[in-house]
């Protein structure tokens, strides 16, 4: 190579020839590791030595992986081969430069020059000497969505520009933001902002809670600037007890601002009346009229957001239920630290302390961690670390509020080692989880529920601020002395002489087992031919129970055979961007009038719930007969002297046209024809309607009523649904 040519660590030449990417410099590499004992071959046939490997960020739209690094190179190499095979770009000519495009969007992301016939990539430098940049990028963004509460991609993409964080995993999915954030109608969002910080305070009481936190608190106060949108939040065991809360609020405004708060809006409950307060703080206090939530509607989005994030939290880390406050209070420290849309992309933290948070310190809640040990009370072979889970970010200290697996206590400390991948208590007994929180719904617990102890003295590593959790497994009963039976022959009551108690499942604490005292020898021989008839009869459950059977096996074939002669599926492979449902057979008796069988039903239903609004159904309404227009018919018939028929469809939802297209899976015991293999598995598509299907009913009434209207029926407008035909214009 000419001597004169620009050598930089920072610049890329593209080699066509090259199999792997080959960096110099050890400063660009986000994630290194060495190795030992490898080489590569030049073209010249000499070997070189290879000290390590690792990933390069470029920018923001090249991400290198499984980069070689040798120091003996004097420039970078850049695999062409490699770059197009692992990322949507192309490579083309424009003039005398080449152009490194998007290949979806023809977006430019680079362009070459030519230097004494190479082709040269030069990127700005980046900079390497900020901790908390290295730091935040060695996390992947699976952990940081965690670490930050699971905001949405575009909120994540506003702090990645500030401090560049891990690039997006477009391929990461979040069942608990799912599961959490689901909602219903959206609150109004006013666009109208008060002109400074604490002009306007919204306030509102959440509450009360079923279950109480384990310090009692069943409510929570949440008050919110109507400027900046930050939020703070008091727990409460009481509604009264936010009298204490709001003369806080405002000298704590006073003390850290040099402001004071102008106005202050609730609702109209008394326990945010202060009167005489506000008027001697010359404080316009803002009222809302009797049923109108939405002129609040700043606080009562603030609610619905907590409570998201919280159940996100809860479904996260199964922590115990009883630490519900943690979650809420973690919430909003997550809240008034992330960009908001509606403040301009920022967030509340900014526009309150006009600087930008600090990210480094957030922590995955509900993780595993230990916290190292004090020095004081430790001797040279006592443990030097705890482990813990992570339950929030305490306020006035610089450390994480944690849960001592252990003691069943809480703490703060700050020399705490984190796993965000390991989430104890996921593992652990759910009953407490209480899937219902947050909705005013408690699972009752019928097992022994976790209790917690306020009273116990804390060990001089701990804060002031501390509880006890007992153990949340059942304690160890007492040992209790055998219990003497009586000797005396027991003679139930004769009203238990036909009870059938053969299913009975009891207790293994019950003193006396209902089925040591009635069996099946109190019967009444009547009922006991009656009960044996009854599961000699038995419905299978399951597929693989019925082909046991040769009735039930033979009802199968007949409800394939009657989909075969509808054509009601043609098997084919599922397209790559479609998803197939699943189904189920189920199975009857009919039974004559006498309790004799007339016929072994099977029928083949589609799981309905598998399917996706907008994509393989739209509309699902049919109408029914009301018991009124029976009635109605019936009357005139009789009336009239009329005569009556019945018309009974066999398999009529099979009959019904589908208009969009559906893919289920091949049900089982159907065989079929072979195709051309594929990769892609072999399904059903659906040609008609079938049972189970959220339009089957929909599709079968639209079928029916044009058979009606082709034969002469109009549908009445006055009686819905029914068709009626003039027997004189119709032979």
């Amino acid at each position: 190579m000419n001597p004169d040519f620009h050598e930089n660590s920072h610049t890329w030449i593209i080699d066509s020839g090259a199999t792997s990417h080959i960096c110099c410099s050890k400063q660009l590499y986000n994630s290194y590791t060495p190795i030992h004992n490898s080489d590569v071959s030049l073209p010249n046939s000499t070997k070189v030595n290879v000290e390590g490997i690792g990933s390069i960020k470029i920018n923001d739209d090249i991400f290198l992986h499984n980069v070689l690094y040798i120091p003996m190179f004097r420039f970078n190499l850049l695999s062409l081969l490699t770059l197009i095979n692992n990322n949507p770009f192309r490579f083309t000519m424009e003039s005398n430069s080449f152009l490194l495009q998007d290949l979806k969007t023809l977006r430019t992301i680079g362009t070459t020059k030519q230097q004494q016939g190479l082709l040269v990539f030069e990127f700005p430098k980046r900079n390497f000497n900020s901790d908390c940049i290295s730091n935040c990028n060695s996390v992947t963004y699976e952990t940081w969505h965690k670490r930050l509460g699971h905001i949405p991609i575009s909120v994540y993409k506003l702090i990645a520009n500030k401090i560049k964080l891990s690039s997006i995993d477009s391929t990461y999915h979040c069942s608990t933001c799912n599961i959490a954030k689901q909602n219903r109608l959206p609150f109004p969002n006013p666009n109208k902002f008060s002109p400074s910080c604490f002009d306007l305070i919204h306030a509102d009481i959440w509450g009360p809670f079923k279950q109480p936190t384990y310090d009692g608190f069943r409510y929570f106060l949440t008050l919110v600037d109507d400027k900046s949108r930050f939020t703070w939040i008091y727990m409460l065991q009481n509604k009264s007890d936010c009298i204490k809360n709001i003369p806080q609020i405002f000298a704590y405004v006073e003390n850290q601002f040099q402001t004071k708060i102008k106005s202050f809006r609730s609702d109209n409950v008394r326990e945010l009346h202060f009167k005489d307060f506000f008027l001697e703080k010359g404080v316009l206090h803002q009222f809302l009229c009797v049923e109108r939530p939405k002129q609040n509607s700043v606080v009562e989005r603030k609610h619905l957001h907590i409570l998201n994030i919280a159940r996100t939290l809860m479904f996260q880390s199964n922590v115990p239920i009883k630490i519900w406050g943690d979650y809420v209070k973690t919430v909003v420290f997550i809240m008034n630290r992330t960009p908001s849309p509606i403040l301009n992309h920022i967030s509340p933290y900014e526009i309150l302390y006009n600087k930008v948070p600090n990210y480094s310190d957030f922590r995955t809640f509900g993780t595993l961690c230990y916290a190292s040990t004090l020095l004081s009370g430790r001797h040279k072979f006592s443990p030097r670390a705890i482990a813990a889970v992570f339950i929030g970010y305490p306020h006035g200290y610089k450390g994480y509020k944690l849960f001592d697996l252990t003691t069943h206590q809480t703490f703060i400390s700050k020399d705490v080692k984190f796993y965000e991948h390991i989430f104890p208590f996921q593992n652990s007994n759910s009953s407490d989880r209480g899937h219902g929180v947050f909705n005013d719904q408690i699972t009752p617990n019928l097992n022994h529920p976790a209790t917690f102890d306020d009273s116990d003295p804390i060990q001089p590593t701990h804060t002031q601020n501390q509880f006890t959790i007992q153990q949340l497994s059942p304690p160890n009963e007492p040992d209790q002395a055998p219990i003497r039976r009586s000797n005396r022959a027991v003679n139930p009551p004769g009203y238990l002489s036909d009870y059938h108690c053969y299913n009975v499942t009891t207790n293994t604490q019950t003193l006396y087992p209902i089925q040591k005292f009635i069996d099946y020898s109190k019967l009444s021989k009547t009922h006991n031919h009656y009960i044996c008839q009854i599961f000699a009869n038995h419905e299978p459950q399951t597929y693989k129970q019925a082909i046991k059977f040769p009735h039930w096996k033979q009802a199968i074939e007949d409800e394939l055979t009657a989909m075969e002669i509808n054509n009601t599926w043609s098997i084919t492979h599922l397209p790559n961007d479609k998803k197939q449902i699943s189904c189920k057979w189920l199975f009857k008796l009919k039974l004559n009038s006498d309790g004799t069988i007339a016929k072994h039903k099977a029928r083949l239903v589609a799981r309905g719930f598998t399917q996706q609004h907008g994509l393989d159904f739209q509309e699902t309404f049919s109408p029914v007969a009301k018991i009124t227009t029976l009635r109605l018919l019936l009357s005139l018939t009789a009336s009239q002297h009329w005569n009556l028929a019945q018309l009974d469809v066999n398999n009529a939802f099979l009959n019904g046209n589908l208009d969009e297209e559906i893919f289920m899976q091949i049900p089982p015991g159907y065989s079929h024809s072979t195709i051309p293999t594929s990769a892609a598995p072999l399904v059903c598509k659906l040609n008609r309607s079938i049972y189970g299907l959220k339009q089957a009913s929909r599709s079968w009434f639209t079928k029916f009523s044009t058979t009606l209207i082709s034969q002469g029926f109009k549908q009445s407008s006055l009686i819905t649904p029914c068709s009626l035909r003039d027997p004189t214009r119709h032979s």
